[in-house]
């Protein structure tokens, strides 16, 4: 299990926090996240043996628009 916290300075309200959820509820091996929307990072906790962080990220860009810093 590997914990990654990601920057998504775009994110500013509920329903940001919202689309990002369901975005990582479609992929493979995301075990539970969170947001924090005052500091605007999402923390997940991942299997790393059945998908990456950088596929994450991409799910995460391709889905809501939002870049991952």
């Amino acid at each position: 299990m590997t914990q990654i916290t990601l920057s998504i300075p775009e994110i500013h309200c509920m329903s940001c926090s919202a689309l990002i959820k369901l975005s990582l509820n479609k992929l493979p091996g995301i075990k539970q996240s969170s947001t924090d929307l005052k500091t605007k990072k999402v923390t997940l906790d991942f299997d790393d043996s059945v998908i990456s962080k950088s596929k994450i990220i991409e799910q995460i860009t391709k889905d809501t628009g939002y870049k991952v810093a």
